[in-house]
């Protein structure tokens, strides 16, 4: 080990010897044989060769302290052990250590013998005063009887003290001190110690003693603490000297500094001072913090030469902080610039030597009741608080801890806030049940001169603040220190404990109740009719979320007793009051109140007396209690009514029970209706109990209390409690009782096919009133639960749409319908309601026996079940098969099941018309054409649905309203061939067929499966029908006039043809007149088909210009214009004649020409309809059967 900077070697191990091991010697060092000594190997290993009876000494070094050489008898090893390996000769051999018998070793053998735990004795080698230990030798005394080869190895020796003082010379240390030193006194030396072993480690400590030449020490410090604009004083001591030579005139003292810090570590310091001119007079200046404290004028300081006595005062501010245990630094120089220290002075007190935290104390607070709501010692704590309750907070302001210590004025602010708080949770911390309730409400004032403050508030009515609401007031110091001083250190170190609670209520507590004891037991007092033969017995219930307040109020005002000015008006000054006492914060209470008089309500000899009761009362809050009522009959909590006892009677003229056909159906809602009369009135009476059964079966009762309009029933036969509805008479006292009931269907299959008759009991007073309804025979009834299943519909889901019909359904591959099937009650159309759960529809479909697929569905409370059918190649895989829908149950009998056949068709029907069947037909026939086609289908047609269409066309266009349709009627089926008739009128839809028009048929029809119809006759392929026009159409020749040119005064031959080109005979009557009307001639033509007629009129030219004749046919307003050039008034040249002669000749040849051509061509297109027709009907002959067709596997 080495000590300073230059590496003074300060101990070296061992002292002597080879074993360099230390607090563990694990090396022998020698063995001594009288005056000669042999080393042990360089492994620590004794090997000896014995003679007989001689002693060797084997021996390791060791160290003792010196304080066990004062005994004899010390064992220098703590522990030891070692080994002997040895090795006889001729001889056995005996091996001892000192007196005592290791071991005896025989002849020609070798034997190890461990030696443990003893004891050696001990040779000093050297003494070193400056040490406290001394070093020698352990020595182990072996011999043998014979000689003996002896090695010993293996030793393990602990001291008997592990730890070794080694004191260091002067000398060394002022070496070390000196290769450290910088020349600088106040910085601290580095004076290194090093430690260096060869292997393992030891712990090394260090004592030092020193003495300084500048000694600063404390004479008398305060103890008390330090507050805001206190004192503190401390007095110092300061000595220079000379250590090696007190008698020596030591250097005077220069300057004694003080520091005042929050711990010993000098970054902490807050507050600096220092004293100069100590020889003189004393100047004491501040050189830091004095915004924490200052330094007062009344210190001093005493000095004499090299020695000074100060007593430092200071004045503390609010911003000098807390500080736990005040830490000074002193120190002082002197004129030769020496300083030491700083010494560090504290008192490790057991509270704050500065303190500058306020506490709010002493609280107390009491509400506008005088109640103390700070004590929590009170049963019902914490109070409870309403809306508008006012409070004052009441305390003192004190510095943290210390008692007495009260701030001065104005040097705190103390704010009161209630906030709301989370319930109490006794498990676990206190949490928010749901949305937290942010709320609070506080309020401010300062102290005064004792620290007194006094804090009002008022609880608001805030309405989202919840009732129930945990309230915390906290006292708040929300400024602590002066006003103005902004200081930031000084906390407010409120305990906990000066809060307060209070619980918010703000519902008040509430009447439940006010019921009346009679004989079937407590009833609601209100409009109760009580009979005059006992007093009225009263209890009344009320609760409170919070608690209840005690006593209550009760009035009452007895109508014959306290009516005093008889006006029968119950006023305020008319009541009565007593209390009634109830356990004080309970939260539901029961009071039983003193009987009431009935002689004092009811007045002898009327038929009314009433009592009228209001209740008051408060809870924990002051809320006042809510339903209590107040004075007056209408805002009463209850009027009882007194009255004599009146009849109740039964119309059994009214009973009535809607069955159907005589049976009651479980699962079906239906009505029991009967009317009582009572002169109580119907909320009089006790109960009205109804037996289904009858008087004597304990089955299917129902019970309904009136006043409490409450109905219970038996729960084993109705599905739920029956409901009671009671209407009252205008003119009379008569109610009727409708009952409306639901019957459960297992009790009804219990009593399947019974026979029962219904009764009824009227109970009041707790008595039968005898109504003589045990048996009421005009509403007897039946019930069975038999039902039946029927199919309500099938709707195919994909077009095109198939449909059930004759119990086949045809359906597409890979279509799905919905199959809804209805469950019935067994010979009616009424569903079968609310069937129980274990209800179930089954539905199979299966294909040649083989089910291809089962499913099991619910049946709803409307008796329907519905079923997705899936058709394709899995369900039913050869194209048909069978769907079997049956119904099972545990508490009904099924008296049918359903089968439907299932049949894939893809294939369209064919329609064809029967022979002759809208042929050869003229237009007298039109509006009775009959009409017979057949259609043919592999799987056949339903019967209804066919549909016969029918539109005009007129000049290529369908004439508008003209489209029409009508139904075709089933006249039998052949086969797979179904015919199908009607008569059809054309013009039904309203519109008048045409000579021109020409009629456009086609039928429509779908098959089971929903293919359309095909072939020649539907809508994509029409008929056209040709009708023959049978009528009289006398159609004009020819108009000519001779000449046509004429003179005033000549003769006009007028000549006019007309031909008759209709196939009826007929007449018509042909007029030629003027342009002003006039009849100038006038002829009948009788006309046969395709006959011819003329007619001629001699006309005079009576006046020049336009004559404007025409010529009317019967009635017809449009005249046929005759031609005639206008009359000259004298003749024209001859050569101007004949040319116009001529002119006008070959203008009636050309009209001639035209008429004739257009009588051809007339006969020409009605011969081509008839060719076409008949082609037409050649065309709608059936195909012929393929060859081969009856040998196909299947139909192609």
């Amino acid at each position: 080990m080495t000590i300073g900077q230059n590496n003074l070697e300060a101990i070296d191990w061992p002292p002597t010897g080879s074993d360099p091991n230390y607090g563990a010697q694990l090396m022998f060092d020698s063995f001594v044989n009288g005056s000669s000594t042999v080393g042990a190997t360089q492994h620590g290993q004794l090997y000896v060769n014995t003679s007989s009876s001689t002693s060797y000494q084997l021996r390791h070094l060791i160290a003792l302290p010196m304080s066990y050489l004062a005994s004899s008898t010390v064992c220098p090893l703590l522990e030891g052990s070692f080994t002997l390996r040895a090795a006889a000769g001729a001889q056995d051999t005996d091996v001892r250590m000192g007196p005592h018998l290791l071991k005896t070793v025989p002849a020609h053998s070798t034997r190890h013998i461990t030696i443990e735990n003893t004891c050696p004795s001990f040779d000093i080698i050297s003494t070193d005063p400056s040490n406290e230990w001394v070093w020698g030798y352990a020595n182990y005394n072996i011999s043998t009887s014979h000689p003996t080869e002896l090695a010993a190895y293996d030793v393990i020796a602990l001291p008997i003290e592990e730890k070794l003082k080694f004191g260091l010379h002067e000398s060394l240390l002022n070496q070390a001190v000196n290769a450290s030193y910088t020349g600088n006194d106040r910085v601290l030396l580095d004076l290194p110690f090093r430690v260096q072993t060869q292997r393992g480690g030891v712990n090394v400590e260090l004592e030092v003693e020193s003495q300084p030449n500048l000694v600063d020490s404390v004479v008398d410090a305060s103890s008390s603490r330090w507050l805001p604009n206190t004192l503190r004083s401390i007095t110092t001591h300061h000595i220079r000297t000379i250590p090696t030579d007190l008698t020596m005139d030591a250097p005077d003292l220069e300057r004694i500094m003080l520091f005042i810090a929050s711990s010993d570590d000098e970054s902490s310091i807050r507050i600096g001072v220092e004293v100069d001119r100590l020889d003189a007079t004393p100047r004491f200046i501040q050189t830091a913090g004095a915004g924490y404290a200052t330094l007062q004028p009344t210190s001093q300081a005493t000095c004499s030469g090299s020695e000074c006595t100060v007593t430092w005062v200071f004045r503390s501010t609010w911003l000098n902080d807390d500080i736990d245990d005040l830490h000074w630094f002193i120190s002082s120089i002197d004129e030769d610039g020496l300083e030491t220290g700083p010494l560090v002075y504290s008192q490790n007190t057991f509270y704050n030597d500065v303190e500058n935290d306020l506490e709010a104390f002493n609280i107390i607070a009491y509400d506008h009741r005088g109640r103390a709501l700070h004590d929590w010692s009170q049963p019902l704590w914490p109070l409870h608080v309403n809306p508008e309750t006012s409070l004052t907070v009441q305390g003192q302001v004190r510095y943290q801890g210390i008692a007495g210590a009260w701030v001065g004025e104005n040097d705190a602010e103390v704010t009161v806030e209630i906030h709301a708080v989370p319930p109490l949770n006794v498990s676990g911390p206190d949490e928010w049940i749901g949305d937290s309730i942010v709320w609070s409400i506080a309020n401010a004032t300062t102290v005064d001169s004792d620290g007194r403050f006094a804090v009002p508030l008022t609880i608001p009515d805030d309405g989202n603040l919840p009732s129930g609401t945990r309230l915390e007031a906290r006292i708040l110091l929300t400024r602590c220190g002066p006003p103005g001083s902004a200081v930031q250190t000084a906390l407010d170190q409120t305990a906990q404990s000066t809060s307060f609670e209070m619980m918010y209520d703000r519902n008040p507590p509430d009447v439940i109740g006010l019921e009346i004891l009679d004989p079937s037991g407590l009833q609601p007092a209100d409009n109760h009719v009580w009979l005059p033969d006992r007093d009225v017995p009263l209890r009344l219930h009320v609760e409170d979320a919070e608690g209840l307040e005690t006593p209550l109020t009760v009035y009452t005002w007895s109508e014959h007793q306290d009516d005093t000015n008889g006006n029968g008006i119950m006023e305020e000054s008319e009541y009565k009051s007593m209390t009634a006492n109830v356990n004080r914060g309970v939260l539901q209470a029961e009071v039983d109140l003193p009987l009431l008089d009935v002689d004092s309500i009811l007045q002898p000899g009327e038929l009314q007396g009433r009592l009228s009761v209001v209740i008051a009362g408060y809870d924990l809050a002051g809320n006042p209690l809510q339903s209590g009522g107040s004075f007056g009959e209408a805002y009463d909590v209850a009027t009882i009514l007194v009255q004599p006892r009146q009849a109740t009677l039964l119309d059994l003229n009214t009973v009535s029970l809607d069955t159907i056909d005589g049976y009651l159906f479980p699962g079906q809602d239906h009505r029991f209706g009967f009317d009582l009369i009572d002169g109580n009135g119907i909320d009089s009476l006790d109960s009205i109990n109804i037996g289904l059964m009858n008087s004597l079966h304990e089955d299917c009762w129902i019970n309904h209390i009136p006043r409490f309009n409450q109905t219970t029933a038996d729960v084993n036969c109705f599905v739920a409690p029956p409901t009671v509805t009671k209407t009252k008479d205008d003119l009379s006292m008569r109610w009727n009782i409708d009952v409306a009931f639901q019957l459960r269907w297992d009790a009804m299959h219990d009593w399947s096919n019974g026979a029962f008759t219904p009764s009824i009991r009227v109970i009041d007073e707790a008595q039968d009133v005898g109504l003589g309804g045990t048996y009421l025979t005009a509403a007897n009834w039946s019930t069975h639960t038999r039902v039946e299943v029927q199919i309500e519909s099938i709707y195919d889901r994909v077009a095109p749409f198939g449909i059930l019909d004759d119990g086949l359904l045809s359906l597409h591959i890979d279509d799905f319908a919905d199959v809804d099937v209805l469950v019935v009650h067994h010979q009616t159309e009424h569903r079968a309601l609310n069937l129980p759960f274990d209800t179930r529809m089954h539905y199979n479909v299966s294909s040649f026996a083989v089910v291809h697929n089962a499913s099991e569905k619910s049946v709803d409370s409307s008796g329907l079940s519905r079923h997705r059918l899936v058709m394709n190649q899995m369900t039913i895989p050869q194209g048909e098969g069978e769907l079997s829908i049956e119904l099972t149950g545990s508490v009904f009998e099924v008296d049918n099941s359903l089968s439907i056949e299932l049949i894939l068709d893809s294939q369209s029907p064919t329609v064809s018309l029967e022979p002759g069947t809208l042929t050869n037909l003229d237009s007298l026939q039109i509006n009775d054409i009959p009409v017979q086609i057949s259609i043919q289908d592999d799987f056949g047609v339903p019967r209804e649905g066919v549909e016969l269409h029918w539109c005009f066309v007129r000049g290529g266009i369908v004439v508008p309203s003209s489209e029409a349709s009508i139904s075709m009627n089933h006249e039998g089926t052949s086969g797979n061939v179904a015919s199908f008739s009607t008569s059809l009128d054309i013009e039904s839809q309203g519109v008048q067929f045409e000579k021109s028009d020409r009629l456009s048929v086609w039928f429509s029809h779908t098959d089971r499966a929903g293919n359309v119809l095909s072939g020649q006759g539907t809508e994509l392929m029409p008929l056209d029908v040709y009708i023959v026009w049978m009528a009289y159409e006398p159609t004009p020749i020819s108009v000519e006039a001779t000449p046509y040119r004429p003179v005033l005064g000549e003769i006009i031959s007028i000549e006019f043809t007309l031909e008759n080109i209709g196939y009826l005979s007929g007449s018509t009557k042909a007029t030629l007149v003027d342009s002003e009307g006039g009849i100038l001639g006038n002829t009948t033509f009788d006309l046969e088909p395709d006959q011819r007629e003329s007619v001629v009129w001699s006309v005079e030219a009576w006046t020049i210009g336009r004559l404007g004749m025409g010529i009317q046919l019967d009635d017809d307003p449009l005249l046929i214009p005759v031609p005639l050039a206008d009359i000259k008034a004298e003749d024209l040249d001859a050569k101007s004649s004949n040319s116009e002669l001529g002119l006008n000749v070959l203008l009636v040849l050309l009209a001639a020409g035209a008429v004739i051509a257009s009588i051809l061509m007339r006969k020409q297109r009605i011969k081509s309809l008839y060719d076409e027709y008949d082609e037409l009907e050649e065309w709608d002959s059936p195909p012929p059967r393929p060859t081969g067709l009856d040998d196909a596997d299947q139909e192609e």
